[in-house]
């Protein structure tokens, strides 16, 4: 008796084996297959970036108030607050120029939340995508924290009110340009 269920107790062990092993191939294997999205071309590619690399110039080149040798934090920092002389009002269409250029690129790039399917696969490619795709799927809710801290600095103008929003952008910037630069080296 105690050898049939001895038989029975590894029957039922092997059997939880293989039924955990086929739940994770076939987990991963929709898993794999729900993140791979349709195809790219060069073109969507080169949009995407240019999306990016819009946005950044927007908030960092275009307005041309950055200090030679400042660094980007403290570019972020100082311009998250009114500027020297600027009006409440001033700041606060300045400012919104800049979530709303954040948001669109936010909204432009999200076809690019999932990976692709590739046409190159080869390892590198693979990397470049798994990192680009990464960082462009947490722009929602990066933009759900800056559009937070938008919400306070524009009722609290104060420079020390303003440090959450600068926190804010400068996280999604930086997250901007890293998507860029990966997509900026990726293949279709």
């Amino acid at each position: 008796m105690a050898g049939i269920m001895a038989s029975v107790k590894s029957a039922k062990h092997i059997t939880l084996v293989v039924v955990c092993i086929a739940a994770v191939v076939c987990g991963n294997a929709s898993r794999c297959r729900a993140q791979q999205g349709p195809a790219v071309s060069q073109r969507k590619i080169n949009e995407m970036a240019a999306s990016l690399d819009r946005c950044r110039r927007t908030l960092i080149e275009t307005p041309a108030i950055r200090q030679q040798g400042e660094t980007l934090p403290a570019y972020i920092q100082r311009i998250s607050a009114p500027l020297v002389g600027e009006s409440k009002t001033g700041y606060l269409k300045r400012v919104s120029s800049y979530v709303r250029a954040l948001a669109r690129t936010a909204n432009e790039t999200a076809s690019f939340r999932v990976p692709p399917t590739l046409k190159h696969a080869d390892a590198a490619n693979q990397s470049l995508w798994q990192r680009a795709t990464r960082d462009i799927s947490y722009l929602p809710k990066r933009m759900d924290h800056v559009a937070a801290a938008w919400s306070h600095a524009e009722q609290h103008t104060e420079p020390e009110q303003t440090k959450a929003l600068a926190t804010e952008i400068l996280e999604t910037v930086q997250l901007m340009i890293d998507a860029y630069t990966n997509l900026r080296d990726a293949a279709p």
